[in-house]
């Protein structure tokens, strides 16, 4: 997207987010995420950088998953199933999330001491596409709870243990 574009996008969907400089930077969601129920946004403009993220609410919803496999289905979790169905499906993907590229930025803390038990991920503008592909493939698994079941079923517990 361009300045424009941005600026034109950001003025139909106007969203403030605090950037991790401590500073107010208006920010836009993108429209109709085709990744429900991940959210798809620009995150600061400055430079542009991206955020797919699954809130508290949908995070819980998924927790029966998680439970069922003697997990507690937290953020930390849903950050070692990106990694690892990246791992399995899509390794130029699993490459920028272990580069650094991709970067994980989940369990926000408020002024208050309360920790949001939110999963996020970030990316800068050349890598939205990588970060499309995830939000495409962690769609998919959130939809299919066979298929994620399966998926954590088949992990080493040992992983969900370092997050």
């Amino acid at each position: 997207m361009t300045g424009d574009e941005i600026a034109t996008f950001g003025s139909r969907h106007r969203f403030v987010r605090e950037c991790q400089t401590g500073r107010t930077c208006p920010c836009s969601r993108i429209p109709e995420s085709p990744f429900v129920p991940f959210s798809l946004f620009l995150y600061a403009v400055d430079p542009p950088c991206y955020v797919l993220e699954l809130d508290e609410r949908a995070v819980a919803a998924a927790a029966d998953v998680f439970t069922a496999q003697g997990l507690t289905g937290s953020a930390a979790h849903w950050c070692t199933v990106a990694s690892q169905a990246a791992k399995a499906t899509a390794p130029d993907v699993a490459d920028q999330l272990e580069s650094g590229r991709l970067e994980f930025g989940s369990w926000a803390g408020d002024d208050h001491g309360l920790w949001n038990n939110y999963f996020a991920v970030l990316a800068h503008e050349a890598d939205l596409g990588e970060l499309r592909r995830l939000g495409a493939l962690l769609h998919d698994l959130y939809h299919d709870r066979a298929r994620l079941s399966e998926l954590i079923h088949n992990l080493d517990p040992v992983l969900f243990e370092v997050m």
